[in-house]
């Protein structure tokens, strides 16, 4: 009753299913925390110049992200609201795209091709500063090498995150 074929559909899915897993990590380096809890209802985004170039498709991906992350979908609403209560001012301080084809050919070993990307995240009541945020978003290897795109996403990911969990 054991059928080969069936299981080699199995294995060669599962093969597919892991070679598709893109490996995007982040991290989060709190710089200063918050000095006392307060909740905000309402978060307004703003952007500081970049200390680096950011190509266009990724800087706009990165805001769309983290907007959604924030503010949620038109199906499902986010944390917060678009207002001046809370601001968060975002700046990238480190981009490198690296190398997709990189990435593939050595399919994660090592940091061969690695791409990364780095944002400086201030937290503003009015004026005065409440927190600061370094987060990273990376990518080493998946289907085809991965996507930048990916590591984009895990750098709004931690903001957002981090909003979240010490403003609301």
């Amino acid at each position: 009753m054991f059928d080969a074929r069936l299981t080699r559909s199995w294995f060669a899915v599962l093969g597919l299913c892991m070679l598709v897993a893109a490996c995007g990590t982040g991290r989060t380096m709190v710089k200063e925390p918050p000095q006392q809890k307060r909740a905000y209802s309402a978060v307004k985004l703003t952007r500081a110049d970049d200390t680096v170039v950011v190509p266009e498709e990724y800087r706009v991906r990165f805001v769309s992200k983290i907007r959604e992350q924030l503010y949620g979908t038109n199906d499902k609403p986010g944390p917060f609201v678009e207002d001046e209560d809370l601001t968060i001012r975002i700046k990238v301080v480190q981009f490198e795209a690296g190398s997709q084809m990189q990435r593939w050919f050595w399919g994660g070993i090592g940091n061969a091709g690695e791409g990364s990307l780095q944002v400086l995240a201030e937290f503003y009541d009015g004026d005065a500063k409440l927190a600061e945020i370094q987060t990273e978003g990376r990518i080493g290897s998946g289907f085809f090498g991965g996507s930048m795109g990916e590591a984009v996403d895990k750098a709004a990911e931690q903001i957002a995150t981090y909003a979240i969990t010490n403003f609301r």
